[in-house]
């Protein structure tokens, strides 16, 4: 695979994006979407498996929505929704080694420490506008984050499928 085609494809992911990236700021509703619609974007480079590329993306995106958006849209998308569907890739490449149950319990571990970090740094900035506990949040958002992460692995398979009849290397 031609080193160029790749990092053209990284170039359009991080575009694509940084978009969606940039419209959580202008949009005044529909940023959770957004933001997992970015990290649908990240799938492209994936989809060839080029995990490090992936990352360099991730990073590139990351970059461009903290120049745009600051730490309130930076801060989400690379700890939570940009590095998602690079961890997806890398435990379905070990697919006969761990079971989707296990897979799932450490994804959702690592949603619940990064939900505490976000919760935490928006409590401390004074982000909420009603008082809620951490693990009510964390109960309420862990099954929305199981559905979250099934609809993201479908997602990757159809994308996948797609790269590979549309674009030849």
């Amino acid at each position: 695979m031609k080193r160029s085609k790749i990092i053209a494809l990284c170039g359009i992911s991080a575009a694509l994006g940084s978009i969606c990236l940039v419209f959580i700021r202008i949009v005044p509703t529909g940023k959770l979407a957004l933001f997992a619609l970015s990290s649908t974007a990240l799938m492209i480079p994936l989809s060839k498996k080029q995990y490090g590329f992936a990352f360099l993306t991730m990073l590139a995106t990351a970059f461009i929505a903290y120049i745009t958006g600051g730490l309130l849209i930076f801060l989400p998308y690379i700890l939570g929704f940009g590095i998602h569907p690079i961890i997806n890739a890398l435990l379905s490449k070990y697919n006969a080694k761990f079971s989707s149950i296990i897979k799932l319990i450490c994804k959702l571990i690592y949603f619940i420490i990064v939900l505490y970090i976000l919760f935490t740094l928006a409590y401390l900035a004074k982000l909420f506008q009603v008082e809620i506990e951490f693990y009510i949040l964390a109960l309420l958002a862990a099954p929305i984050f199981i559905v979250y992460d099934y609809v993201m692995i479908a997602l990757q398979k159809r994308v996948d499928y797609l790269i590979d009849r549309y674009i030849k290397f």
